[in-house]
C-alpha cells in the first residue's frame, strides 16, 4: 500500500467544499454508522493521482464530532486507481 500525508485541515476542508483548488473530491460515501458516529470513504484526486481515506462525524447533533477531528495534524491516505466494473444486476419483468 503507498500512502501520503495530507494536512487533516484540508481534508477537514475538502469535506466542507472549501478545500484549496488542488483538491478535487471524487466521491464521498456512508459506509457504515453507529450509534455515535457515521463513518464515510472518502476519494479524491490531488496532482493527478487518488487517493482514499476514511473519516467520522457525529451521527446526531449531540455528538460533537468533526471530519478527521481525532486523526492529529496529518492523515495518511491511500493511493488508489480507478477500475471499471461489470456488476450484474436483476430487474423485475414489466407486466
Amino acid at each position: 500500500m503507498s500512502g501520503k500525508q495530507f494536512p487533516s485541515r484540508e481534508l477537514r476542508e475538502l469535506t466542507w467544499g472549501d478545500a484549496p483548488e488542488t483538491y478535487t473530491l471524487i466521491s464521498d460515501t456512508i459506509v457504515d454508522n453507529g450509534r455515535w458516529s457515521i463513518h464515510h470513504e472518502m476519494i479524491f484526486q490531488f496532482d493527478g493521482l487518488f487517493y482514499r481515506t476514511h473519516y467520522s462525524i457525529g451521527a446526531t447533533e449531540c455528538q460533537d464530532e468533526r471530519p478527521f477531528e481525532y486523526d492529529g495534524e496529518f492523515v495518511t491516505c491511500e493511493q488508489v486507481v480507478a477500475v471499471e466494473k461489470t456488476v450484474t444486476v436483476y430487474e423485475a419483468v414489466p407486466a
